[in-house]
């Protein structure tokens, strides 16, 4: 297991819980966002990242109502300006899933994931969380981006 402190609803922070699929002390080693093709991911963690089981574990954040199953993915507080802080995307509690992972998850600029983050503070409802449940189905068995 694995936790780390990210910004929540509010801008307030709290420790999210995944399956640890890095070497030890890789977020000391490296940057604090992970691209495709990291090295200081393990063998059995490519498994687990490309099957998006190393999430399930936040499962507990969300029975705690620090996430939930749907918003803007949880980031560092250094991966934050000051205007990302005060924008309404932390209106919102974090989800494990969002616009952002199922459009191109790793792939994405930081600035690409922020406007996917802002797009979903702007459209959020019942509906279209429904859509990006259903998308990250699809690309999680696909493994492709849902453009």
């Amino acid at each position: 297991m694995y936790k780390q402190k990210r910004v929540g609803q509010g801008g307030k922070d709290f420790y999210v819980y995944k399956f640890r699929t890095m070497y030890l002390n890789a977020d000391k080693i490296g940057p604090t966002i992970t691209k495709e093709g990291d090295r200081r991911i393990t063998k059995v963690g490519k498994i687990l990242r490309k099957l998006s089981i190393d999430e399930l574990p936040q499962m507990v954040n969300v029975f705690l109502g620090q996430m939930s199953l749907v918003g803007y993915r949880p980031g560092v507080r250094e991966n934050y300006s000051e205007a990302d802080l005060k924008s309404r995307i932390f209106d919102l509690k974090p989800g494990i899933t969002g616009y952002a992972q199922v459009m191109g998850r790793s792939t994405l600029t930081r600035e690409e994931k922020r406007n996917w983050e802002l797009k979903y503070a702007e459209d959020a409802s019942f509906l279209v969380d429904l859509k990006i449940i259903l998308l990250t189905i699809k690309k999680v068995v696909t493994g492709e981006a849902a453009y």
